[in-house]
């Protein structure tokens, strides 16, 4: 009887909180903030209080039983809520109370927890209030408790809770309140109370536990935005260009800046066609069957697949670069694409160290080929031409200081007459050159007309052809004029 009860209870009574908290903590993988710090912790606080609590709810039912033959369903019933509500509102409490960071109590807290106290002796007492008959309601304590989850720190809303529990508690062993009237024995009363008291106290912990979630979640997207910028930030050699699915710039990095000239702030919003050849977007969309756009670009993107091309983009001042550029897909976690990233390197260089060998290997060619003067000139003539962008290349030899002859030459627009002469006593390129021995440069700006009939040439650059040491004749390049 009395001696094995008096054993047995102090012993279920301390394995409780050693399997509750063993649960917990396994359950939240020993997180520091477990109760209030993610919907994970509330779990583990609910399994706590309902299956740690209900394996020595059982056990101490029996005790009881077995020792002084009360209803082993009532007892098991009163014990299983009566604690597993204890560990709802005492936990939470001592926990929230327990954290160093809890922070300073603000007005709004302390107001939060007064109207909850008023608000449960209103529902208590609202015949002494003069609150409505709809206040002998407990639902309309849950109100303030989820305002209070949302507004306030942890230790507010378990503040809150506990202070709910202590004035219905009190007032329902008064007999006042919705959970006790006519019909309804004091034991039953309490067992609503109790009922009542678990949803409480649950349903702040689950807001709380899915707003930290969210913060949690927010809290890593800004350190990953962070991180990306500045890792986007520091990737300074290559032009990094991030677009949405819609194709508008939201992402200009550093290195797009000064490869192109232009400010993120320019251009975020804007869409990559603008700073490409409109002539390459054409063609390339007339190659993939499409409209020329946004498209072009993106057009292998969109099937997953990453593609690098060689693409011409244009400096804030007019200048073309040929850069190397990787357009691949962003997704976000589930899949879904979101936008573009543009990884592109400056490769003009390269490209232009290039095209100059793969000239001077066929200008080679030719020389070696043995053909007559005239025809060999007017391909060295077309080689410099294509290589430096111009419209018109030809070769002259200084036959006095007065006059030259063209001897071969290549056009865009149509053949360049040899054999024809040029006065080098005026303003071209070619007589500059002749002049001064070194090359010359004239701005378009400053370019006279010098024609001698159709298609006459109005020369911009000159270079010295050096034979033997001395300055031989000039290739000259630069625009047709028509007069």
């Amino acid at each position: 009887g009395v001696a094995p009860i008096t054993f047995q209870l102090p012993v279920i009574n301390t394995l409780e909180p050693i399997l509750a908290a063993s649960l917990l903590l396994w359950i939240t993988g020993r997180e520091r903030r477990f109760v209030y710090g993610s919907s994970r912790g509330v779990a583990g606080l609910l399994a706590a209080a309902t299956v740690a609590n209900a394996g020595t709810s059982l056990l101490g039912a029996w005790a009881v039983h077995a020792s002084f033959g009360a209803p082993y369903w009532s007892v098991f019933s009163g014990w299983w809520i009566g604690n597993g509500l204890g560990m709802l509102a005492v936990a939470p409490l001592i926990f929230a109370w327990g954290d160093r960071r809890r922070g300073r109590i603000n007005i709004e807290g302390l107001a939060l927890v007064l109207a909850a106290a008023v608000l449960s002796a209103a529902v208590l007492y609202p015949d002494v209030w003069g609150a409505p008959d709809f206040f002998n309601r407990g639902s309309v304590l849950l109100p303030i408790l989820v305002w209070t989850a949302i507004r306030a720190r942890p230790r507010i809303t378990s503040a809150a809770t506990l202070v709910i529990a202590i004035v219905l508690t009190l007032g329902t062993l008064d007999g006042r309140g919705p959970f006790v009237g006519q019909g309804v024995s004091p034991l039953d009363g309490v067992a609503n109370l109790q009922f009542f008291l678990a949803v409480a106290a649950l349903l702040p912990l689950m807001i709380e536990g899915v707003l930290a979630d969210r913060r949690a979640a927010q809290e890593r997207l800004s350190a990953s935005t962070a991180s990306l910028a500045s890792v986007l930030g520091a990737a300074t050699e290559f032009s990094i260009i991030g677009t949405d699915a819609r194709g508008n710039i939201d992402v200009f990095n550093t290195g797009a800046e000064r490869l192109l000239g232009r400010s993120a702030e320019e251009m975020i919003g804007r869409r990559p066609n603008e700073v490409h050849d409109p002539s390459e977007i054409e063609a390339r969309a007339t190659e993939l069957g499409i409209e020329p756009g946004f498209e072009a670009f993106v057009h292998a993107a969109r099937r997953g697949e990453a593609e690098t091309r060689q693409w011409t983009y244009i400096h804030a001042d007019g200048s073309r670069l040929q850069v190397s550029l990787t357009v691949t897909a962003r997704v976000n976690p589930d899949g879904r694409l979101v936008g573009f990233i543009g990884v592109a390197r400056d490769v003009t260089e390269s490209v232009l160290v290039e095209a100059e060998r793969a000239a001077l290997v066929r200008t080679s060619r030719a020389v070696a080929a043995a053909e007559p003067l005239e025809t060999t000139l007017n391909f060295i003539a077309a080689e410099v031409g294509h290589l430096n962008g111009a419209e018109l290349a030809a070769v002259t030899r200084f036959e006095s200081p007065e006059l030259g002859t063209v001897l071969g030459g290549w056009s865009a627009g149509g053949s360049i007459e040899s054999g024809r002469p040029i006065n080098l006593s005026g303003d071209s390129a070619a007589a500059r050159v002749s002049r001064s021995g070194d090359a010359a440069r004239i701005a378009a700006q400053d370019v006279e007309r010098h024609s001698s009939g159709p298609g006459g040439p109005r020369d911009r650059v000159g270079v010295p052809v050096l034979v033997a040491g001395a300055v031989w004749g000039a290739i000259s390049m630069g625009c047709l004029l028509y007069t």
